[in-house]
């Protein structure tokens, strides 16, 4: 029997008049104020905070219009009430496009050469997987061994988590010079679990005039339709800023959006921040344009062919000196805030048919909130 604190608790769940609680909006918008938002004195988000979207309501979800008022003013001064909240996205639009309960597997980046083995990706030295040494073709190997492996390398090196590094968290360069038994086995009990070791790749001298630094790379988001089709959604080349190995702008970088035809957007757009400088006010040249770009659309639409459990993919591509595309990593839970920001409303055209998908959710109240999504997703949240 539930006692009295824990049935009100769960009567207020109950009554929510919306499918998304107050608590759930405000998780969203905290991680929205945090994550992305500029200071209150450059943007004061209280004017449209208690506005709702009309829109998202039809579908029965409350959404600040504060997620209109700051993307809008990001991408394209279009004030209007399909931009999305963090709240919907991250517990009710992921779990229902994609399987939730098989994320975290998928994601290992371990486990890229048996999902994508004939796929270009940066060549790997070692890995350690449960806390156990693997060669790069997965046979198990002593610590010593794993050494040797790091040591024979001539280029400097990348080691990072194998599970959950997104926002670059914990990738960490090596240079070669500085790669000798004592630093390889440092590394080793530094990370201990779950990590890999990887030769720095080479990049196209194109995507380098960005930043020569940091490995500048394109997210890119597909979602497959209901009718089976993949489409692209949209793309942003990221890029560091000076002397950092990260393509984050945390470091000082940036973000621009890239066209049909591989060519940026003249805006420069950054966390934290209203304003967008040109590209020839913040690197010096007035334009560039992806080589290779069409082929690099076709390289991310045949990945996720291949992946028949999730429905909207961000990825993270390269391009090598040779100008062809390098798969680095794949996300399964790609940011939605940083979409919206590079290209308007998250799924265009095809939001309609995602919110229908979406609106369907189950929730079954007992001690918890089980949500149940017609694909076998299941969330548990705490009443």
């Amino acid at each position: 029997m539930l006692d009295w604190c824990s049935w009100h608790k769960l009567k207020n769940s109950v009554m929510e008049k919306f499918i998304n609680t107050k608590k759930e909006q405000f998780l969203g918008f905290d991680f929205l104020k945090n994550h992305t938002l500029p200071s209150r004195d450059v943007f004061d988000y209280r004017v449209h905070k208690k506005e709702y979207s009309e829109y998202f309501a039809q579908y029965g979800f409350q959404v600040s219009m504060v997620y209109a008022d700051f993307y809008s003013r990001m991408w394209c001064s279009d004030y209007n009430d399909r931009y999305m909240s963090d709240d919907v996205y991250y517990y009710y639009v992921i779990p229902c496009l994609n399987r939730f309960d098989f994320i975290n597997s998928y994601m290992d980046k371990n486990g890229y050469d048996r999902l994508f083995p004939d796929i270009k990706k940066p060549s790997i030295l070692m890995k350690n997987i449960n806390g156990r040494f693997f060669s790069p073709d997965d046979m198990p190997i002593s610590t010593e061994e794993a050494v040797k492996l790091v040591l024979a390398t001539d280029l400097d090196c990348i080691i990072k988590p194998s599970i959950d590094s997104g926002s670059g968290k914990n990738v960490k360069l090596v240079r070669k010079e500085e790669i000798d038994t004592a630093k390889v086995k440092d590394l080793f009990e530094t990370y201990k679990w779950d990590f890999n070791i990887q030769k720095r790749l080479e990049q196209s001298a194109t995507l380098k005039k960005l930043n020569e630094s940091s490995l500048n790379t394109l997210r890119i988001y597909t979602y497959r339709t209901l009718a089976g089709e993949y489409v692209l959604l949209v793309s942003v080349v990221r890029f560091g800023g000076k002397g950092a190995f990260n393509d984050n702008a945390s470091t000082g970088g940036g973000f621009c959006h890239v066209y049909d035809d591989g060519s940026l957007d003249q805006r420069v757009l950054r966390y934290h921040t209203l304003d967008k400088p040109t590209l020839k006010e913040f690197l010096g040249f007035e334009s560039l344009t992806i080589p290779n770009y069409d082929r690099v659309m076709k390289f991310v639409f045949d990945l996720h062919r291949r992946l028949p459990y999730f429905d909207l993919v961000g990825w993270d591509i390269a391009l090598d000196v040779n100008n062809e595309p390098v798969f680095i990593e794949m996300n399964l839970t790609a940011e939605s805030g940083f979409a919206q920001m590079n290209g308007g409303p998250l799924f265009g055209k095809y939001l309609d048919e995602v919110m229908e998908r979406v609106s369907k959710v189950h929730k079954d109240y007992r001690n918890s909130v089980e949500m149940k999504f017609e694909n076998g997703s299941r969330l548990m949240m705490k009443v």
